[in-house]
């Protein structure tokens, strides 16, 4: 077999075993962000909206357009 084909395989095998799952507070998530608290949870990013189609407050700083090409920020 050919390196180019070892190497392909090894990817497969190898990825197929990884998972991204993020647990805070939890030894085995069950999704892709779960967490687990009794007294705390999960607080998003705040910006103060001066209007609902103005992009002000959310800007990229290093420039550019949206991070993901076909969605608004």
């Amino acid at each position: 077999m050919g390196t180019r084909l070892l190497k392909t395989l090894f990817f497969f095998f190898v990825s197929s075993y990884s998972f991204g799952q993020v647990g805070v507070g939890t030894d085995q998530p069950r999704g892709a962000l779960e967490i687990n608290s009794s007294t705390n949870g999960f607080v998003p990013p705040q910006v103060a909206l001066t209007s609902s189609n103005a992009s002000a407050p959310v800007v990229n700083p290093q420039g550019g357009g949206a991070p993901v090409t076909g969605t608004i920020v």
